[in-house]
């Protein structure tokens, strides 16, 4: 069999296989429809500087309201987007410039029955851990949904059994929420940033994946956890990172259910970051320019400092410079039973 270029044509023909795939029938047809993004070695290895600059403390703000900002501005480029990187690059870099921030997380089962995430210091080095990772996106009205696929050379690709929704103002993505309510928020297990706990994140469950065991689904949310906090930051900062794109169109393709298919054009991102200069410097500079792009934030109750246990309503308001460009998010009223329905057909 020839190797697949990319994490998103191993996936595709994976789909087609007729035994039960690993990658669902659904997912490698959204696959296939999406706008295709494959970030090189060195934009996976900046990806690890943009998470970090995305996510830094500063005197003025905690870790939970930085990630906060980061949401509101997290929107996909198109309705359906594939993006895959480079997880050994990106460990590598992280290793090589945030080491004494890097803990592993694993779960463990507590005796009462609850799942509790642990930290440690081991790390597992980049040649441990899969080669691709690639992040299939998608828009229902407000709510973003992001199905995970991993995969390499000598490694069918897998779809992970749980996804992550969010949405960028104020409203509660249209998922089912699969964690148990004893477990820590979806919002911290998703961006892997303790403290943080909002209602606009929740972990779903990918419908065809249900014959993954409870255990091993726990495993893997615990090995990924934080993966959400990596698509913020480049989904919120990307259009002021400097970047090079090539189109790629494959001569090539493969066989599956007795005909040839042509392996998927993309485009592949690189980071044009100047001779001499340190990655985190240009990633800090895009994540500020990112946050001063206007946006409006609606109304809404905020806890008054001044006199404990009382709350006091902030109008809506434009947030940034308008000058730099405009953020703009659509509202739309629904009644719950719409939303049922809405999230029935969605998952």
């Amino acid at each position: 069999m020839k190797p697949a270029p990319t994490l998103a044509d191993a996936a595709i023909r994976e789909s087609l296989r007729n035994h039960r795939p690993y990658v669902p029938a659904r997912i490698g047809r959204k696959i296939a429809e999406a706008r295709k993004f494959v970030l090189d070695g060195t934009a996976s290895a900046f990806l690890s500087d943009l998470a970090h600059a995305s996510f830094t403390d500063d005197p003025n703000n905690k870790n939970p309201a930085i990630v906060d900002r980061t949401r509101v501005l997290a929107r996909i480029p198109h309705a359906i987007t594939w993006i895959e990187y480079d997880p050994r690059e990106f460990r590598r870099r992280t290793l090589e410039a945030y080491g004494d921030k890097v803990r592993h997380v694993s779960p463990e089962r507590t005796l009462d029955g609850r799942t509790v995430m642990r930290a440690t210091k081991d790390v597992a080095p980049p040649e441990d851990i899969v080669p691709h990772m690639g992040w299939l996106m998608e828009q229902y009205g407000e709510t973003f949904v992001v199905t995970m696929l991993v995969g390499g050379k000598d490694i069918h690709p897998i779809t992970l059994p749980c996804n992550f929704a969010w949405t960028t103002d104020t409203s509660v993505p249209s998922i089912p929420k699969s964690t148990p309510p004893d477990n820590p928020s979806d919002s911290r297990i998703a961006t892997g940033i303790h403290g943080y706990d909002v209602p606009n994140v929740v972990i779903g469950t990918v419908p065809e994946m249900s014959f993954v065991k409870a255990e091993a689904a726990t495993r893997a949310l615990g090995e990924w956890m934080g993966e959400l906090r990596y698509i913020w930051a480049l989904l919120a900062a990307i259009n002021d990172v400097p970047v090079g794109i090539k189109h790629v169109k494959p001569s090539r393709g493969f066989v599956a259910r007795g005909r040839y298919r042509n392996f998927v054009e993309h485009s592949v991102i690189s980071i044009l970051i100047p001779k001499g200069r340190d990655p985190r410097v240009v990633a800090n500079a895009a994540v500020i320019a990112s946050r001063r792009r206007a946006h409006m934030v609606r109304g809404h109750w905020r806890r008054d400092w001044r006199h404990d246990g009382n709350k006091i309503w902030i109008n809506e308001h434009q947030r940034g410079d308008s000058s730099l460009g405009f953020v703009l998010h659509d509202y739309k009223i629904k009644h719950e039973d719409e939303r049922k329905d809405d999230a029935t057909d969605r998952v």
